[in-house]
Parts: structure tokens; C-alpha cells; sequence
């Protein structure tokens, strides 16, 4: 509801779709491959991309029919975490913890 007020205030339309099973579609071959990490992999095309950007590009191309386009695009975890990771593993929310007893 918030992101459709907003995007009403700023004069733009919402549409929703179905987001179902969209990071495991491969859109090369239009078959399903299961994943268990951040990486989406398709066996038959030998092709591979971040599951976020997979996504992101079904749910697209399910609502406005499209080409496929391979996307490359680079991900990096935050890492704010590790300035602040003692040498003993603890760091973050847990140096707080630690450092408190």
C-alpha cells in the first residue's frame, strides 16, 4: 500500500503481476532449475546470472512480452560488518554482547 501511494504521489502507475517461481525460470529455455544459493544456474543453457536479476527480468517479461537480454551484473555483500570483526569471529551486533559482560 505505501509503495502505490508513493508512486501515485510521484505520477507513476502500478501494476502487479505474479512473482511465482520467477528467480528459478531460466528465460533462455523456458524450463525450471532449482537453486540454493544467490546464483541462478540453468544446466541446459550453461547459463548463469545473480536469482535477484533473474527475478527481476521474468517478472518483466511476464507482464510486457520482451526478448531476453543477458545482464551482467556485479553483486557484493556489505562490508561494513568486517571493519568492526574482532580476530575471535565476534563483530557487529554480537561486539555489543560481548564487550557489555
Amino acid at each position: 500500500a505505501y509503495l502505490t501511494y508513493k508512486a501515485k504521489k510521484a505520477g507513476v502507475v502500478v501494476e502487479e503481476t505474479g512473482e511465482a517461481y520467477t528467480s528459478q525460470d531460466c528465460p533462455f529455455c523456458d524450463d525450471r532449475h532449482q537453486t540454493r544459493t544467490r546464483h541462478f544456474f540453468c544446466p541446459v543453457t550453461k547459463t548463469g546470472r545473480h536469482r535477484d536479476v533473474n527475478g527481476a527480468q521474468n517478472i518483466a517479461r511476464r507482464k510486457y512480452p520482451m526478448p531476453v537480454k543477458d545482464v551482467s551484473v556485479v553483486f557484493k555483500q556489505p562490508i561494513w560488518n568486517k571493519k568492526y570483526r574482532r580476530r575471535d569471529g565476534v563483530g557487529g551486533d554480537d561486539l555489543a554482547r560481548a564487550e557489555a559482560w
